[in-house]
């Protein structure tokens, strides 16, 4: 039997492994806690929800971003802001102004039509629709 070598690691755990998963759910547990959006997380995306008839107290509560941001550099995580998606579910009759943009570090973030969460196609009207599509084009490929 041939034992491997013993090397200094300075920080983080190879990706893939069997327990890169649990190291990442053990660094962020804390994370809902600092929220005060409702938030989702599975592997290693986070849902950030939040419900208010006034697209202002909305943007205010989505700030808890910042909280976040700082729990992942105190563990060496990076966020990803071009990954960052928005989408505002609203009533058909219902518009909001083209220019809500969010910005969190000097990227702005505009609402989408269609955003993808966890595979899934969701639109603004929760028609699901787009997704519909998207599944058919994959299976059309196949």
């Amino acid at each position: 039997m041939r034992k491997t070598e013993w090397r200094t690691v300075s920080r983080g755990f190879p990706q893939g492994s069997g327990l890169s998963p649990l190291l990442f759910n053990i660094f962020v547990r804390k994370l809902p806690n600092l929220c005060s959006s409702c938030t989702f997380q599975f592997a290693d995306d986070t849902t950030l929800a939040e419900a208010n008839p006034t697209l202002s107290a909305v943007a205010d509560n989505l700030t808890s971003y910042y909280a976040i941001k700082e729990l992942c550099d105190s563990h060496d995580l990076k966020i990803n802001p071009e990954k960052t998606q928005m989408t505002i579910f609203k009533k058909p009759t219902k518009s909001i102004p083209e220019d809500f943009p969010l910005t969190l570090d000097n990227c702005t973030i505009k609402p989408q039509n269609t955003v993808k969460l966890l595979g899934v196609t969701v639109d603004y009207r929760l028609t699901f629709g787009p997704h519909y599509i998207n599944a058919g084009k994959l299976v059309m490929k196949s």
